[in-house]
């Protein structure tokens, strides 16, 4: 979508991201507009995979990541670097939300996840979501950089260029990883 003079650019989003003032409130405003769009995308994507009748809202989701994130935003480097804290916060945000409404015990809080070469929209596997989480942290501790791209694509549904600028690698350095995670996960899952 091309920018017009009314969307702010990269780079006020970059610099409001990181504590910097944009020109006027009314600038200020259009960037985290810009930002609540994204998160709201991103929202969206995650609660495709929720159970139908979930009592927390997109809408909640980013105010409470937002309030989580709040006093995190000196350490964002950029616009990347902030949509991938929000897709963990996220993440995060929805387990402990399904835990405290007793939604998620072993084997109960089953999810449709895709780690197929598309993104979530994909065709999906069928896994329960804490035991995904603990198979993507037994992954983290043997290859950190594969389960950051797990993360990143599966919960942010970023592309694999912008995977591979956030973690500072190429774009085949990010596909290799994605192939190899995705296979770790479905053997690590099926074992158990």
């Amino acid at each position: 979508m091309p920018m017009t003079k009314d969307q702010p650019t990269q780079g006020e989003i970059t610099t409001f991201l990181c504590g910097g003032r944009v020109q006027g409130a009314d600038r200020a405003a259009r960037v985290f507009d810009a930002l609540y769009d994204e998160l709201r995308r991103m929202a969206g994507q995650m609660f495709r995979h929720e159970p139908a009748g979930h009592s927390l809202q997109p809408t909640a989701l980013i105010n409470e990541v937002w309030l989580k994130m709040n006093g995190q935003l000196d350490e964002v480097s950029d616009r990347d670097h902030f949509f991938a804290l929000a897709a963990r916060g996220m993440r995060q945000v929805l387990i402990d939300h399904a835990r405290a409404k007793g939604q998620i015990k072993r084997g109960g809080g089953r999810q449709k996840l895709t780690l197929c070469e598309g993104t979530m929209s994909a065709a999906s596997w069928d896994v329960d979501l804490l035991e995904f989480r603990d198979s993507l942290d037994r992954l983290a501790k043997e290859h950190e950089r594969a389960s950051r791209v797990v993360e990143l694509r599966v919960f942010a549904a970023l592309p694999l260029s912008t995977v591979a600028s956030l973690l500072d690698v190429s774009e085949p350095t990010v596909k290799r990883d994605w192939q190899f995670a995705r296979l770790w996960l479905m053997r690590d899952l099926d074992g158990q």
